[in-house]
């Protein structure tokens, strides 16, 4: 079954949640952010569950965690995960990079509120 418009936005949204936390600083390469993004994504995909697919992509960049609402998406998506994770492995370039922009299009403030979250996490 194909996924619904909503379902891909949900799945851009967590994508988007995933970028933000990389601690871009720590990765060393002479190649491009979105490539190495991309690429990890689409490895990523092969993953039996969602779940995984969101841990194995965490572990690529040393993500410890993520935020409850990331977690509220994969749960949220889980009833569709198969066709989730076919939908990502075979267009992954497009929602990667879609995921990327999303995160560096959002405002100030909702910006914040992704840190804020973020942080009391880490308390």
């Amino acid at each position: 079954m194909p996924l619904s418009e909503s379902e891909i936005e949900q799945l851009t949204r967590l994508l988007a949640h995933i970028y933000r936390a990389i601690d871009w600083r720590r990765i060393r390469t002479t190649k491009s952010r979105y490539d190495i993004w991309n690429h990890r994504v689409r490895a990523a995909a092969k993953r039996a569950t969602l779940a995984e697919f969101a841990s194995k992509l965490c572990n690529f960049f040393g993500v410890q965690s993520l935020p409850s609402e990331a977690i509220a998406l994969i749960d949220a998506l889980q009833p569709n995960e198969r066709a989730c994770l076919a939908y990502i492995d075979r267009n992954h370039i497009h929602i990667a990079t879609k995921s990327a922009v999303l995160w560096k299009q959002l405002t100030d403030s909702q910006r914040r509120l992704f840190d804020e979250d973020r942080d009391s996490r880490n308390l």
